[in-house]
């Protein structure tokens, strides 16, 4: 979505969609909403300006489509009280207490997720720092969140296995890693995802490259130059979709 979420439902035609539309604003990944809570809250807005009854047994079905393991306490409690939003949600209670305990349960969870898991991405004020240890036997990268409301706090996140002389850059809420040394030069692209912290490898380039540059381009990421096994430097570049190619 290319406005932000919160100029969406601020038009008068937010609360007049209806809920297939609704539905699939909310599946969106790329909300660019702050938080979840205002998810949360936009639901609210819709449901308060709908006229009639059609359709709403479908509604109990838009709670698993909000990230719950992302909202706040506080709005978990005022809605639990909220009598407006338990006419609607009658079970609300029991399903409140349902997602709580999957989230406890991390590591060892038998029962399927009872919402939606898929990462959002969120507006945050945040910056990620990749720093890269190669004086090491096996380098490795070191990812860490830099809050910029509180300059003095780092939070390292993750550390992996890392290559030499790889590029690396930001894709709304991962980083991809193109190209490098490890024996020889590497035509290998893999994506980290921040949310979950996980890597996975991408559709490998055509060129293997060391020292190779990156720039997003839209939703494309352009690589160029960079040199090959023997050193010597590559004229050419290629283009690719990076969350086409995971």
């Amino acid at each position: 979505m290319q406005e932000t979420f919160q100029d969406l439902i601020r038009r008068d035609f937010f609360t007049k969609l209806p809920l297939d539309a609704l539905f699939r604003v909310m599946q969106s990944e790329d909300l660019h909403v702050q938080t979840e809570d205002q998810v949360v809250l936009a639901i609210s807005q819709w449901i308060g300006a709908q006229k009639h009854a059609d359709g709403t047994e479908r509604l109990p079905e838009l709670l698993r489509e909000i990230r719950w393991n992302a909202v706040s306490n506080e709005i978990r409690g005022r809605f639990a009280s909220d009598e407006n939003w338990l006419k609607i949600f009658p079970y609300f209670g029991n399903y409140m207490k349902e997602c709580e305990s999957w989230c406890r349960s991390a590591g060892h969870r038998l029962t399927p997720s009872p919402f939606n898991q898929k990462a959002r991405f969120y507006n945050k004020k945040i910056t990620l720092l990749v720093g890269f240890e190669s004086h090491l036997p096996s380098p490795k990268y070191t990812f860490a969140v830099h809050d910029v409301s509180k300059p003095r706090e780092n939070k390292i996140i993750c550390e992996i296995k890392g290559r030499r002389y790889a590029s690396t850059i930001a894709f709304r809420d991962k980083i991809a890693i193109i190209g490098g040394y490890k024996r020889h030069p590497s035509n290998a692209v893999t994506i980290f995802d921040v949310p979950t912290q996980r890597m996975k490898p991408a559709a490998p380039m055509t060129v293997a490259r060391t020292e190779c540059s990156a720039a997003r381009c839209g939703d494309f990421i352009v690589v160029f130059g960079g040199k090959d096994a023997m050193r010597r430097n590559h004229a050419t570049c290629e283009l690719f979709r990076p969350l086409k190619n995971e």
